[in-house]
């Protein structure tokens, strides 16, 4: 097994480390772009004015408009030079990762690792967990200052991570849709491209879906003639899902007036709230059809249907993984090493706790319950220690096959004295044993050592 991968193997795995500075210079060029345009035409206006009457006043609103446009510039000016640095630490770290690969390509297997490389993937691994901590949405100050404390807040882009953040929490926790919608509107190509290149993931149209809620909410407001204006303006149905549910969310409308103009004796209605509890009464309840499908658009889990939608799109956009890294490599290494043994903290009892092996991750309490369903290991030999295997082919380290017969067999004088024996001194000893699982018995004598193949 080779000590380190060629670097074209860390270019793909950290992929988004080039992406997200690439995008936000894309997005800062366009932005540049759209403000020189449109200080273009204001100076233009205010000179033009100035030629007819040199008014004092235009002229001072000209230098402060000049200024105001200069911090504008610089302001941009300081971002992209911030993400050119990003880019080319990255690129720098990249040609160190090719120093290392060529340093030691040749060199397969060794006991001892160098510790170049075991200081490279201690600040990989310091990477993954940085992004872990952002995948589960900790605490983003906190996170970024145990990556300062690390030394890789170079490699992290906390600012899309704040910004993915906070248009969430406007979404679910606020229900505003303001600054979705000018994330929309600035993303526009992207999210086409991304509709196009990811239908697999992506099944609703996320700009179609905002203009929907917006217009669905103007109705909750009792907005009418507004939200029959923003449908007409803004409302595109490009297939026929977007029709059925323009048709849900436009039945809002219809439902809502039909109880203003037939109302229940003795009942207020002033929202849709208030006719979702008429309409569930057994005596309006015919008025409807029984697959009355726009009162569905009344419940939360849209909100969080959409927030789901946008992070998606947002995180493909700027080449987030979909699911952590750092939770596959776990899965990866834990399925290496569990095997029939390994017992869980919680199914512990005291005096089985005190034979569980201390470099074991499997039965530490670090996993916690990750470990459970897992698959055991298919190898023969177990990387955490030397293992005898019995007769029926189950792997069990030697003290706690030992442990488990300690009642069946005097083998050990003192149960304390565990660590005291190896697995030598078991194969010379001639006395039936119980397979912990099976529960069957065997003879010492059939224990074999078992060796990588």
């Amino acid at each position: 097994m080779e000590l380190i991968k060629n670097p074209d193997y860390y270019i793909q795995f950290k992929y988004s480390e080039f992406k997200i500075p690439i995008e936000i210079l894309k997005k800062n060029y366009k932005n540049l772009q759209k403000q020189l345009e449109k200080h273009k035409l204001q100076i233009r206006k205010l000179i033009k004015l100035l030629r007819k009457s040199s008014n004092k006043d235009d002229l001072i609103k000209l230098i402060d408009l000049q200024k105001t446009f200069n911090n504008r510039i610089n302001s941009r000016i300081n971002q992209h030079n911030s993400q050119i640095d990003k880019l080319l630490i990255r690129i720098d770290h990249i040609k160190s990762i090719k120093s290392l690969y060529l340093k030691f390509k040749t060199i397969n297997n060794t006991s001892i690792l160098p510790n170049e490389i075991i200081n490279f993937y201690k600040f990989e691994n310091y990477i993954m967990i940085i992004n872990f901590l952002l995948y589960k949405e900790f605490n983003l100050k906190l996170i970024e200052k145990l990556a300062q404390d690390l030394g890789v807040s170079k490699f992290i882009d906390f600012e899309i991570y704040n910004q993915l953040n906070k248009i969430k929490h406007e979404i679910i926790i606020n229900k505003n849709l303001k600054l979705l919608k000018l994330w929309c509107l600035e993303n526009k190509d992207n999210l086409i491209l991304n509709k196009s290149k990811y239908s697999k993931f992506i099944k609703n149209d996320l700009i179609f879906e905002t203009n929907l809620f917006e217009y669905i909410e103007l109705i909750k407001s009792n907005n009418f003639n507004s939200a029959i204006l923003f449908a007409r303006e803004n409302i595109h149905c490009n297939n026929e899902l977007e029709i059925e549910k323009f048709k849900n969310a436009t039945s809002l409308f219809y439902s809502l007036n039909y109880q203003k103009y037939h109302p229940k004796p003795n009942t207020k209605i002033s929202n849709l709230l208030d006719f979702y509890n008429f309409y569930i009464d057994d005596d309006y309840r015919e008025i409807y059809s029984k697959n009355c499908k726009h009162l569905s658009l009344l419940d939360y889990s849209n909100w969080l249907e959409l927030s789901n939608l946008f992070e998606l799109n947002f995180k493909l956009i700027y080449g987030l993984n979909l699911s952590s890294s750092f939770i596959s490599i776990l899965n990866i290494g834990i399925s290496a090493v569990k095997t029939k043994a390994c017992c869980f903290p919680n199914s512990l009892n005291l005096e089985s706790q005190k034979i569980v092996p201390q470099t074991c991750p499997i039965c530490s309490s670090d996993f916690g319950n990750l470990p459970t369903n897992h698959p055991f290991s298919f190898q023969s030999k177990s990387n955490i220690f030397e293992d005898p295997v019995l007769h029926d082919k189950h792997i069990f380290s030697f003290k706690r096959l030992v442990f488990h017969n300690r009642k069946l067999n005097n083998i050990l004088d003192k149960p304390e004295k565990f660590s005291d024996y190896n697995n030598s001194t078991i194969n010379t000893i001639d006395t039936p044993l119980a397979d912990p699982i099976l529960k069957s018995t065997f003879n010492s004598s059939e224990l074999r050592k078992v060796y990588p193949t």
